[in-house]
């Protein structure tokens, strides 16, 4: 258990300070974020700015959910899955964002099922991080830890968002 408690420490502050930059983020754009300036009918300002946790935020927990799922079974390339998760997520909200502003009302169809595709991804990700072979580089296994990390990420993460959101409100 001596390591274990470092590890889920800095999890648990991981997600915090992830909580705390998705409201500070979400804020920006809803007050200070794009919109359309030739009456196209979108904006990412006020409720627009939701792209943020609800697009940023699934896409940072299957980076996370990714990570210690590749190290609950040992692997070294944990840095490179995660990343990969990360980024892929990042480009379906990306994606998403970009159908409504180039094509407006006639994309919202696209962008309404690529913002349910991150959402999917978000648990798809580490679900192939647990079935895709890896190259392991120890015997040792730390499931139950990680299956731990992975939660104590989500509830810090909500907890870290709403609680700055008590001090910085988004809207």
């Amino acid at each position: 258990m001596g390591r274990v408690a470092p590890f889920l420490g800095a999890t648990f502050g991981f997600g915090l300070l992830a909580g705390l930059v998705l409201d500070v983020l979400t804020f920006l754009v809803a007050r200070f974020g794009p919109q359309s300036s030739d009456g196209a009918p979108w904006s990412f300002r006020g409720n627009g700015a939701l792209i943020v946790p609800f697009g940023l935020g699934p896409a940072l927990i299957a980076a996370t959910w990714s990570a210690l799922a590749i190290m609950a079974r040992g692997a070294a390339h944990w840095r490179s899955w995660s990343l990969m998760a990360g980024t892929v997520g990042i480009l379906i909200v990306l994606m998403s964002a970009m159908v409504l502003v180039l094509f407006g009302s006639a994309g919202q169809t696209a962008s309404n099922w690529l913002s349910i595709l991150v959402l999917l991804w978000m648990l798809l990700a580490p679900t192939l991080a647990i079935v895709l072979p890896v190259q392991r580089t120890s015997g040792r296994h730390k499931s139950f830890a990680c299956l731990l990390a992975a939660l104590l990420f989500l509830a810090s993460l909500v907890a870290g968002f709403f609680g700055a959101g008590l001090v910085i409100s988004p809207g």
